[in-house]
């Protein structure tokens, strides 16, 4: 009769061949279901106007294709706001990769070059491509400074952070020697994090040549999904559809509340610990691309706009004094207007009159009492013609004053 350790050592083999068989099962079940993930994920995006204008980016996880075109109604975020007759607008990327008509890399002796550096806002996502506030600048300060030639370069991509702001300048738009940039970066800096657990000021370098904190998207080994872009940019495309449903069942419930008996929001930088770009480093950013303003003799005008925390907005802002560099808070100005606008003492004068008359025929029956940031915004978020124009008056006003005259 055969002893017990004897009955176990002849077993222990055909165990451990067991496990093998199983670890190699549940690789192989894990890799084609990512593969099919991956799959499924580059048809939806070929759906998604996101694709049309899109394209995964090894560096700055997407970037915008050049040649790309998507059309899509006005207000997107708050569809119950506007009639099924909005009109639509049409953004087109051009063939260097930004919005706008393309600039020759080389100056002129003598031209005045302004880059806007941003997201969805300074790209413009709900207007078309002339009512930009980069493209009215332009306009606006060409009759300010006659006999000089101005040009505007649109830099703004939608839900770009400040880190990608900072990679994709450095990259593309300083080889175009601007003597003025406009920094209006914020309100993606303060998103929380979806679908993964890591910033992007960690996985994103802050200029080319440079190695992310943890290796970059090419060599970030935590998860394979990361070292998809394409499945990076399906996270994104799909958390902001869930955050737009969120947002608008937010807006109809947040109008039903009577808010002078809401205490005061108080958000501290503790606050913001989860976003992609936390308060420490949104404020290490700024004293980078101003360090890049001296190098290389550009000036810096920084905004704050609507729907951005406090807590960014007082960052910049003490940063702006402390270096001499313009600021101006376009979120209490365009609450300011919009309270103006609401009690017929804005909106009722030329050019914003027609503008507004251009939009009120498409809007849901109340929503300018119910929502006075219609005035100038399409969904509480976005600037309409109106927002545009606001921004670019308040710009030309603020670089003439920064610009010597000729």
């Amino acid at each position: 009769m055969e002893s017990p350790n004897k009955i176990r050592r002849s077993k222990a083999p055909k165990t451990r061949g067991k496990i093998i068989k199983k670890i190699l099962f549940t690789f192989c079940a894990l890799f084609l279901f990512l593969a099919v993930l991956d799959f499924s994920c580059w048809i939806y995006l070929r759906r998604n106007w996101y694709f049309k204008i899109f394209r995964p980016d090894n560096e700055l996880i997407y970037s915008l294709r050049p040649g790309g075109s998507y059309s899509s109604p006005i207000g997107g975020m708050t569809p119950g706001h506007w009639k099924p007759e909005a009109p639509r607008v049409t953004v087109k990327v051009n063939q260097d990769g930004y919005r706008g008509k393309p600039v020759p890399l080389a100056k002129q002796p003598g031209e005045f070059r302004v880059i806007c550096m941003g997201d969805s806002i300074t790209m413009g996502l709900d207007v078309e491509e002339d009512k930009t506030y980069c493209a009215l600048l332009q306009k606006m300060l060409s009759e300010k400074m006659p006999g000089r030639k101005v040009t505007t370069i649109n830099g703004g991509v939608i839900s770009y952070t400040s880190r990608q702001g900072i990679y994709l300048f450095i990259k593309k738009f300083l080889a175009y020697k601007p003597d003025m940039v406009i920094w209006a970066y914020g309100f993606n800096d303060q998103s929380p994090l979806i679908g993964h657990k890591i910033r992007d000021v960690d996985l994103i370098p802050i200029a080319p040549g440079a190695e992310a904190p943890i290796g970059g998207l090419k060599k970030n080994a935590i998860m394979f999904i990361i070292h998809r872009p394409t499945l990076w940019m399906a996270t994104r495309v799909i958390g902001r559809v869930i955050l737009q449903a969120r947002a608008a069942k937010f807006m109809e419930r947040l109008g039903q509340i009577d808010k002078s008996k809401l205490p005061a929001p108080k958000s501290t930088e503790k606050s913001f610990e989860n976003s992609k770009t936390p308060p420490g480093d949104f404020r290490i950013q700024l004293l980078y691309i101003n360090d890049l303003a001296r190098e290389n003799n550009f000036r810096m005008v920084v905004l704050h706009t609507f729907g951005t925390s406090d807590v960014y907005g007082r960052i910049s802002e003490r940063f702006a004094r402390e270096n001499d560099v313009p600021y101006i808070d376009f979120a209490q100005i365009f609450m300011s207007k919009s309270i103006l606008a609401g009690q017929g003492k804005f909106a009722d004068q030329e050019p914003y009159k027609s503008m507004l008359e251009r939009y009120e025929p498409f809007m849901n029956p109340g929503m300018l009492e119910k929502w006075p940031l219609h005035y100038l915004t399409t969904d509480n978020l976005h600037p309409n013609d109106l927002g545009h124009h606001l921004i670019a008056t308040e710009l030309t006003k603020t670089i003439l004053e920064q610009t010597p005259r000729r």
